[in-house]
């Protein structure tokens, strides 16, 4: 079996909780890979940045922690509507000895009672979730790490209202933002 932890999300932008997950799943040394997959079209039809260009920033901001770490765009090649267990299936499609665990943030998996197929997918996988400051944690999820309180929604804003954020986006995902002007209104 190959065991592999997926890390699905937004990532509009890209920031550095992101990284801090990716790089703890990668220092456990559990995984023979971490594959990072942002949703190409929002199951929760939320409004997103350009796929590319969030493809572009997560790459920039990962690119530094070695092959090892995979920004997987195979969402972009699903049908849309794309819940959370087409992926999972469409990844042991392509290679059923996959032990997958699917790293997610408290905030995400407290939804998961919005997610299709919630039974079938937590059949299919292992859930590793992230505590955040400031955010309820679910009382049955196992948090052995609690990440600081900094969202891409806030990072967003903050962009809009000029505040700075170079301290919350690696500095290669920030060229792009400020070479594209990104979250400018």
């Amino acid at each position: 079996m190959k065991r592999i932890a997926i890390f699905g999300g937004s990532f509009d932008p890209p920031q550095v909780c992101h990284v801090l997950v990716v790089t703890h799943a990668l220092c456990t040394g559990n995984f023979d890979e971490i594959r990072v997959i942002p949703v190409y079209k929002h199951a929760f039809m939320k409004e997103l940045t350009d796929f590319d260009l969030r493809v572009r920033m997560l790459r920039a901001s990962l690119a530094h922690l070695g092959s090892q770490v995979i920004v997987d765009t195979i969402e972009s090649t699903l049908p849309t509507p794309n819940y959370t267990i087409h992926t999972v299936e469409a990844l042991l499609e392509q290679d059923e000895n996959l032990d997958i665990t699917w790293l997610c943030g408290a905030d995400v998996h407290a939804d998961r009672h919005r997610w299709k197929d919630w039974d079938k997918l937590k059949n299919l996988v292992t859930f590793e979730v992230f505590g955040r400051e400031g955010v309820d944690m679910p009382g049955d999820a196992n948090f052995r790490t609690i990440l600081p309180n900094i969202s891409s929604t806030s990072i967003r804003l903050h962009v809009a209202s000029g505040l700075p954020v170079r301290h919350l986006v690696h500095s290669d995902a920030m060229a792009i933002i400020e070479a594209e002007g990104l979250y400018r209104t």
